[in-house]
């Protein structure tokens, strides 16, 4: 055999298997790193009180998913019902999400707090207005078009809890659009 048609071969074996053996130590470094790292670095509890958190929903013409995003807040969430609550900022909506509302309010009653702004002023100045009305300990921003993580809650505070957590001025997670209708969230959608 020729120098040549060794050398092709390795360079055959090499490009066959290379992703395949890419993809499986992928796949198990994920695995690692989701069963001892990821899962053993966060409690079950917190080991202070649960604080209170208020959720604080931006909503303008938000008719196609303010429902949903409502409904997944105040009943799919994996933290007490008790410590925390919702306040959505109707931003001067022209659609029908105020009638959305005003029926979310009669269904969840006092853990669903509506703030109406005539004309629509902005995402900013509808947190600004609505932090007056926020009885949390700790402030979350949800997106009227996004669910978060069922396990999201518990998730934020531990980052204020663990060491170095008092320094902390913010936590951000990676939210998913329901309400995939612009160019960004089809690009979203392919990550």
């Amino acid at each position: 055999m020729l120098l040549t048609d060794y050398l092709t071969q390795i360079l055959i074996y090499t490009l066959v298997s290379y992703p395949i053996i890419g993809g499986l130590s992928l796949i198990v470094s994920s695995l690692y790193y989701w069963l001892l790292m990821e899962k053993a670095d966060q409690p079950r509890y917190l080991k202070k009180e649960t604080p209170f958190i208020t959720i604080l929903v931006p909503a303008h013409n938000e008719e196609a998913s303010i429902q949903a995003t409502i409904d997944h807040l105040a009943t799919q969430m994996n933290y007490p019902t008790d410590r925390y609550e919702i306040i959505v900022v109707n931003d001067g909506s022209t659609d029908r999400t105020g009638i959305i509302l005003e029926e979310l309010q009669a269904k969840y009653g006092q853990r669903l707090r509506t703030l109406t702004i005539i004309n629509n002023r902005g995402k900013a100045a509808g947190f600004n207005s609505a932090l007056g009305f926020a009885k949390g300990e700790f402030i979350l921003s949800n997106d009227a078009d996004s669910k978060p993580e069922v396990d999201a809650l518990w998730k934020y505070m531990y980052y204020f809890e663990r060491e170095g957590g008092a320094q902390l001025g913010a936590v951000t997670g990676n939210m998913l659009s329901i309400n995939k209708t612009t160019l960004v969230a089809e690009l979203n959608k392919m990550n």
